[in-house]
């Protein structure tokens, strides 16, 4: 799979918090395969995802790097998933923090949050921070996803922008998918925060 963990040593304690920072924060496979196991598979995960009404949204396999994308999804599932997220209707208040906290430190940062005002240590640089991103990306050879909730300081909006079938499917972070995904978050930022700076 991607990510570190098949790189660590097999005696390696992890807590389950531990494991899910993972899967969110660098989309590491192995994490979310063991995550998928404690919850006792795809059956009980699936019948959760009908229950939030991702209708579009299946899981026919564990997650494999490199696989051919059987997994479905749609923007709009992922979208209300947010949403619900950011209005801590998804799980409880303080479960809908920690899991917004993962997502804050995502340290694949070159598809929504690319172009915009955003810094990934200002903090440890001392630096203003105009905005905050909390997002979960995906991807497959020709599929760049990313789901992001974004909260700036008038506006707080949800963006979810999938890409498939991309014919430049280089891992490189200046493929055709990347740079659109990165333009377009840049654009609709532009239309509707543009000001803030100012």
């Amino acid at each position: 799979g991607s990510g570190v963990l098949k790189d660590l040593q097999p005696e390696l304690q992890l807590t389950l918090q531990d494991v899910a920072t993972l899967a969110i924060t660098v989309s590491d496979n192995s994490a979310a395969n063991l995550l998928l196991e404690q919850v006792g598979g795809l059956k009980p995960v699936n019948k959760r995802l009908q229950r939030l009404g991702m209708i579009d949204t299946v899981m026919n396999r564990p997650f494999v790097f490199d696989a051919t994308p059987d997994n479905t999804g749609s923007p709009a599932d992922f979208l209300n998933l947010l949403l619900a997220l950011a209005r801590q209707q998804l799980v409880s208040r303080a479960a809908s923090r920690q899991l917004l906290a993962m997502m804050r430190r995502q340290q694949y940062l070159a598809y929504i949050p690319r172009y915009l005002p955003y810094h990934p240590f200002a903090v440890e640089y001392g630096l203003p921070q105009t905005i905050s991103i909390a997002n979960k990306v995906g991807m497959l050879r020709g599929t760049i996803n990313d789901a992001a909730l974004i909260f700036t300081a008038n506006r707080d909006y949800a963006l979810v922008i999938f890409s498939r079938d991309c014919r430049d499917d280089r891992p490189d972070p200046a493929n055709e998918a990347d740079l659109l995904v990165a333009r377009l978050s840049k654009r609709l930022y532009d239309l509707y925060c543009g000001n803030e700076e100012d």
